[in-house]
């Protein structure tokens, strides 16, 4: 089964080159889809200068208009079986591919979300705010939903790209996690979590994500568990 990766990329020129060549070394058939969604430092001259050497499919917005819509973009191009959103901060890595994969290969699940290890008592005092405040939306979105993950904020998910495509996604922003996981969930398709490494940014190396983000997400799980 061909993977196809979504990565959505927003000022990450810092990443986004050692990100392809992580990629390129997972020995899987795949293919590679970037969003550059308005980045306004040196990344779309990397990628433009990458996308010389390397193999993957480059797509831009003129404007910055969120993680959702660049996934939204990037869907209409996909080729591949199987679906994998990758953010470019190197937080999660994609040798993990392989074995996200295996449980839709063995018919065991149709979606599989890669479950974060994180230890809390090495996180600084910011980290450790949000790290509870995933703990709040995980157990919020078990108590809508019924269901008991341990990570519904991870941003590495994987699907049958039928499922994904098929989910009629509406959030521009970083609430379209949690959109996809509610409309996963409410639909009752079956989903493994897989345990995998995780290495958190600070804000000061470029993590974007804030607070306001995480009410976004609080009113998206409400929202899709008792509306479409």
């Amino acid at each position: 089964m061909k993977l196809s990766i979504i990565i959505p990329v927003y000022n990450e020129e810092s990443t986004i080159e050692k990100l392809i060549s992580q990629i390129e070394e997972v020995n899987i058939e795949k293919e590679l889809i970037i969003v550059d969604d308005g980045s306004f430092d040196q990344t779309p001259e990397i990628l433009k200068f990458l996308k010389k050497k390397h193999n993957f499919i480059l797509l831009t917005h003129a404007e910055n208009q969120g993680k959702g819509a660049a996934i939204q973009t990037a869907l209409k191009h996909i080729r591949g079986e199987l679906v994998i959103i990758q953010d470019a901060d190197l937080e999660t890595n994609p040798d993990n591919y392989p074995k996200l994969i295996e449980p839709i290969v063995d018919g065991k699940a149709k979606v599989v979300y890669g479950a974060r290890i994180r230890s809390f008592k090495n996180l600084n005092l910011i980290l450790k705010v949000y790290f509870l405040g995933g703990k709040f939306l995980t157990w919020l979105a078990n108590l809508l939903f019924g269901s008991n993950l341990a990570d519904i904020n991870t941003p590495c998910k994987l699907f049958r790209t039928e499922i994904l495509k098929n989910l009629n996604l509406q959030s521009k922003g970083f609430d379209i996690d949690f959109e996809i996981t509610a409309k996963i969930l409410k639909q009752n398709y079956s989903l493994i979590e897989i345990p995998i490494p995780y290495f958190p940014r600070t804000f000061k190396e470029g993590k974007k994500i804030r607070m306001k983000d995480g009410l976004k997400g609080a009113l998206a799980l409400i929202r899709y568990r008792f509306g479409d």
